[in-house]
């Protein structure tokens, strides 16, 4: 069995982020980068260019005024949000080479765009201000499950029947049987590829948002509820779902704001889904 170092290890050897996304990040991390350096890498990539365009003229974003080149979708929405963008819209890139036989991928990503989008409207709700960095880490926050498949994957389909067959969290589950769950391998592949802390503890804490770092702990904490909100269906009475009472205090929200939410939110996804990796 190995350990989740050693999985992530060998997965970081076998999906690497794009060297587009790498380029990219070392430019915004220089204080001293430009809104033309990072156009200029993007357009090198035509395909990235294309997906951003389409997203920030969706109505995701809801600017209204045409944006056309990249420098001016740099210069309405900032380098922090292009970044974001850039890192999600890789994703699917990054893993391209998984199997539908492991895993349906098509479900995978929409399930995961569909707890970003709910993340985002979450965090609109909680007057978190930085609401494109919880969409990305509500696309983010089942990574872990896509290494897991890829190197356990019967250990990772056992613990997923169990969890079908018993009311307890997925988690718990796969921390008995494997040692470690699906969160903590995101966590840490997040961290391998140097993402950001508050990527890096969504990911990680979004299963007990309490166990964050206190500055994240309300991202983790709505990452958790948006989780909840992705995984239901529409029969489903969101106030019963099993939310961390820790969620609901940080983030003073409560059980029945989550059907509307929902509704919204799988409308959008019809949109936005095909949007982020076509």
């Amino acid at each position: 069995m190995p350990t989740v170092d050693e999985l992530v290890t060998n997965s970081t050897k076998l999906f690497s982020l794009p060297d587009v996304y790498l380029r990219l990040k070392a430019v915004l991390d220089d204080p001293d980068s430009s809104i033309n350096e990072i156009a200029t890498i993007i357009s090198q990539d035509p395909a990235l260019v294309g997906r951003i365009l389409r997203i920030v003229n969706s109505s995701f974003f809801c600017i209204g005024t045409p944006i056309e080149t990249i420098p001016h979708a740099v210069n309405m929405l900032g380098m922090q949000q292009i970044h974001d963008l850039a890192l999600v819209t890789s994703m699917s890139g990054t893993f391209s080479g998984m199997s539908n036989e492991v895993m349906n991928m098509n479900v995978f990503w929409r399930n995961s765009i569909h707890c970003g989008l709910a993340a985002h409207t979450l965090a609109s709700e909680c007057n978190v201000l930085d609401g494109e960095r919880l969409f990305v880490a509500g696309v983010l926050h089942d990574i872990g499950h896509l290494v897991m498949y890829q190197h356990i994957p019967e250990l990772a389909q056992q613990a997923l029947s169990q969890w079908q067959e018993q009311d307890r969290p997925l988690s718990q589950i796969e921390r008995e049987l494997i040692g470690f769950d699906y969160a903590q391998v995101g966590g840490k592949l997040t961290n391998a590829w140097g993402l950001p802390d508050s990527l890096q503890n969504s990911t990680t804490y979004h299963v007990e948002p309490a166990d964050a770092q206190e500055e994240y702990t309300m991202e983790a904490s709505i990452v958790h509820i948006a989780v909840g909100i992705a995984s239901s269906n529409e029969t489903t009475d969101l106030t019963t779902l099993q939310i961390d009472p820790f969620a609901w205090e940080r983030t003073s929200l409560s059980p029945e704001i989550l059907g509307p939410i929902a509704q919204d939110t799988r409308l959008l996804l019809d949109e936005t889904a095909p949007l982020l990796f076509q």
